[in-house]
C-alpha cells in the first residue's frame, strides 16, 4: 500500500513538471576576416544574355490542339538561339537550332525561317527551353531561360 501511495504521489507531482532543453552554444565559429584596404576588390559579374523568355501569350498560357504558338526572346547581344521543347510524357524535340537573333526582342520563328511550331499531342504541361550561344555551332552555351505552356 506505501508503493501504491509512493507511485501515486510521484506521478501527480511529475505530470505538473515542464521540461526546457536549452541547446547548447556552438563549439566552433566561422570568422571571416575583413578586407584590409591594401586588397583589391573581388567583383563577379553575372552575365544574363537572355532577359525574357516566353510564349507570346505569355507565360503558363493555355492553347488548343492545332494552334501555332510563338515566343518572345529577349537578349542582350545578338548571338544563336536553339528552343527545345519537352513534353509532358517526359519526350524531347528540338524546335530550332542555331537561330540567330540580334540583341534585343524578336519572335520565334521568325517570318524569315517559313517556319511555324504548330501545337500536336500530348495534352498537358509542356515546357520549352531556350539556349543562347555567341556561335553558330552552340559549342558555348552562355545562357539558359525556360517557359512553359498547356495543351488542352
Amino acid at each position: 500500500m506505501t508503493k501504491l501511495l509512493l507511485t501515486a504521489a510521484l506521478a501527480a507531482s511529475l505530470s505538473a513538471c515542464a521540461f526546457y532543453v536549452t541547446p547548447q552554444p556552438s563549439t566552433s565559429v566561422r570568422v571571416r576576416p575583413i578586407p584590409s584596404p591594401s586588397e583589391p576588390d573581388v567583383v563577379v559579374t553575372n552575365v544574363s544574355e537572355i532577359s525574357a523568355f516566353a510564349p507570346t501569350r505569355g507565360e503558363g498560357s493555355v492553347y488548343n490542339l492545332g494552334e501555332s504558338i510563338s515566343f518572345e526572346v529577349r537578349t542582350g547581344g545578338s548571338g544563336y538561339l536553339t528552343l527545345t521543347a519537352y513534353g509532358p510524357d517526359g519526350t524531347a524535340s528540338v524546335l530550332s537550332q542555331g537561330m540567330y537573333v540580334p540583341g534585343g526582342t524578336s519572335f520565334l520563328p521568325t517570318a524569315e525561317s517559313g517556319v511555324s511550331y504548330d501545337l500536336a499531342p500530348p495534352r498537358g504541361l509542356h515546357r520549352v527551353t531556350a539556349t543562347f550561344s555567341s556561335d553558330a555551332s552552340g559549342s558555348v552555351t552562355q545562357d539558359t531561360a525556360e517557359t512553359t505552356f498547356y495543351i488542352q
